[in-house]
């Protein structure tokens, strides 16, 4: 998913600037888009990793739709904040 697209273009997006077609620096940056529904997502580490990504919490196979979305919206914020950490000062 986007972890997996974010690892291929790490490489790309930590070298330096380069001129855009206007001839201006052009800044590389990844937008994640998120939404409020992070705040009812559930997300624990341990059963990402037995599980290689497949499922995010104990309950995922009977979580409905919107809260499986949710739990991938938190996900999306977890990963935008390690990002950021890797990436400050970069």
């Amino acid at each position: 998913g986007l972890q997996a697209l974010l690892a291929e273009l790490e490489p790309e997006l930590g070298s330096s600037p380069r001129r855009g077609a206007s001839g201006l620096r052009a800044n590389r940056r990844v937008v994640i888009v998120g939404s409020r529904l992070e705040a009812r997502g559930s997300v624990d580490p341990e059963v990402v990793h037995s599980t290689g990504g497949a499922r995010l919490n104990k309950g995922w196979a009977g979580r409905d739709a919107m809260l499986r979305y949710a739990d991938t919206k938190l996900c999306n914020m977890l990963l935008a904040a390690a990002l950021a950490e890797r990436w400050r000062g970069k």
